[in-house]
C-alpha cells in the first residue's frame, strides 16, 4: 500500500509541478505582484513533491495510531519553518521570498528523514488493485481537497497583490505562529479519528458526543493560551518591533483554525458513513468565494487585519455550511455549546489587543486567568474522566515503575 502511494504521489506531484513551471509565469503574474517567479516560485514548484512525501509519512503515523510520533514530526517541522522564517525575514531582510525558501528547505529535509526512516524499507511498486480501491474512495473527496488548498491561499495572495510582499510576509509570520495551534489541532485529529471509527457504533452517541466536546473544549483553551502569549513568543524570537506587531492578527487566525477543527469533527461522520461526500466541495466553494470577496473588500481598507478577518469569515462559513449538509445525520454535536464556546474563545483571545493598559499589568492578568482556566479545566477532566489516575499510570509505564 505505502509503496504504491509513494510512487503514485511522486508521479502526480511531479506532473503538477511541471505544469506549474510551464503555465505559472503567465497564470500567476498578476497575483505575484513584486515576487519574481524565478528563482523562488520555481524552486517552490520543484520541491512540492518532497512536501507530499513527508505528508504521506505523517499519514502512515496517523493510520498506525502513532499519535505521539505524529505530533513530534509536526512540531519539529513547524519549529524548523518558523526558525528559518525568522532567519530569512529578520536577519537577511527578505519578505515572502524568505518564507517560500524556508518552506522549501524544511520540506526537503523532512522528506529525506521520512525516506530514510521508513520508505527505504518499503517495496516501491504500483499495485493496480490498491490504486483502483483508493480511487473509488478518494475521487469524490478530491475536489473538496483541491478547493480547500485554494481556500487557504486566497487571502494571502490578495494581500500580496494589494499591499505587497512586505505586508504578506508580516501576515505570514502571524500565520506561522498560529500554526503552532494547527500542529496541535492536527495531532488531536490524528488521535481522534482512529478512536472515532472504531467506537462510533460500539458506544452511545451521548458518550461519543461528550468526549468530542471535551476535546474541543481543551483545544479552545489552548487556542486562547496561544493568542495570549504569542506577543511574548515573538518578543523572545526577535527584537524587531515591526515583526512583533504580527501578534495582533493571531487571534483571528487561531480562532479560524479552531473553527476548522470543529468542521473536521463534523466531516468525520461524513467519511465514516460515506454519505454526503459529494456535497463537501460546496462547503469549500462557499468559503472560497467569501474569502475572495471579503479579501478584495477589506484588504484595501484594513490591510493585514482585513486579510485576517477575511480568513475568519471564510472558515466560519465553512463550518456553517458543513453543519447544514450534515443536519439530518443521526449523530450531532451540541452546536449551541460549540458556537458559544467559539465566541467566548475569540473574545478572550482578542482582549489583550483591545484593552488599553500597560504591558506589565496585561501580562499579570494573562498569567492569572490562565491559571484559573487551566485549574477549572483540570477539575472538570478529573471529575469526568479521572485524568490524574490515567496520567500517573502513563508516567509509571514510561519510567518502567
Amino acid at each position: 500500500l505505502m509503496g504504491t502511494m509513494f510512487l503514485f504521489q511522486l508521479l502526480v506531484f511531479c506532473v503538477l509541478a511541471t505544469l506549474g513551471l510551464i503555465i505559472g509565469p503567465f497564470a500567476l503574474k498578476h497575483l505575484l505582484n513584486d515576487i519574481p517567479f524565478f528563482p523562488y516560485i520555481t524552486i517552490t514548484f520543484l520541491f512540492v513533491p518532497f512536501l507530499q512525501l513527508f505528508n504521506l509519512y505523517k499519514s502512515y503515523l496517523q493510520a498506525t495510531h502513532q499519535g505521539l510520533s505524529f505530533m513530534k514530526m509536526d512540531l519539529l517541522f513547524w519549529a524548523s519553518n518558523v526558525g528559518l522564517n525568522l532567519l530569512f525575514v529578520v536577519v537577511f531582510g527578505m519578505h515572502v521570498e524568505g518564507l517560500l525558501l524556508s518552506t522549501v528547505i524544511s520540506s526537503f529535509l523532512f522528506s529525506l528523514f521520512a525516506f530514510f526512516k521508513y520508505f527505504r524499507h518499503t517495496r516501491l511498486i504500483i499495485d493496480k488493485d490498491i490504486l483502483k480501491r483508493s480511487f473509488h474512495f478518494s475521487l469524490p473527496i478530491l475536489p473538496f481537497i483541491l478547493t480547500g488548498t485554494f481556500l487557504e491561499s486566497t487571502d494571502k495572495m490578495v494581500l500580496n497583490n494589494v499591499a505587497g510582499s512586505s505586508a504578506a510576509g508580516l501576515y505570514y509570520i502571524a500565520v506561522m505562529v498560529a500554526g503552532f495551534f494547527s500542529v496541535m489541532k492536527e495531532s488531536a485529529v490524528s488521535a481522534i479519528q482512529p478512536w472515532f471509527y472504531q467506537h462510533f457504533e460500539k458506544q452511545s452517541h451521548n458518550q461519543t458526543r461528550k468526549i468530542l466536546q471535551t476535546v474541543f473544549t481543551v483545544m479552545a483553551l489552548l487556542c486562547v493560551g496561544i493568542c495570549w502569549f504569542s506577543n511574548e513568543m515573538l518578543r523572545l524570537l526577535s527584537n524587531n518591533k515591526e515583526l512583533n506587531y504580527a501578534w495582533e492578527y493571531i487571534p483571528y487566525i487561531t480562532t479560524a483554525l479552531l473553527i476548522v477543527f470543529y468542521t473536521q469533527m463534523q466531516t468525520m461522520v461524513v467519511y465514516y458513513t460515506k454519505t454526503k461526500i459529494k456535497w463537501l466541495v460546496t462547503t469549500t466553494l462557499i468559503a472560497l468565494a467569501i474569502n475572495y470577496c471579503s479579501s478584495t473588500l477589506l484588504i484595501p481598507k484594513y490591510g493585514i487585519q482585513g486579510a485576517a478577518i477575511s480568513y475568519l469569515l471564510a472558515m466560519t462559513s465553512l463550518a456553517l455550511s458543513t453543519i447544514f449538509i450534515t443536519r439530518k445525520f443521526s449523530f450531532q454535536l451540541n452546536h449551541f455549546y460549540i458556537i458559544v464556546l467559539i465566541i467566548l474563545c475569540f473574545g478572550l483571545s482578542i482582549a489583550p489587543v483591545i484593552i488599553q493598559m500597560e504591558y506589565k499589568y496585561i501580562l499579570v492578568l494573562k498569567i492569572l486567568f490562565s491559571v484559573i482556566l487551566c485549574s477549572s479545566l483540570f477539575y472538570h477532566l478529573q471529575k469526568e474522566f479521572k485524568v490524574k489516575d490515567f496520567a500517573l499510570d502513563w508516567i509509571k509505564k514510561k519510567m518502567n515503575l
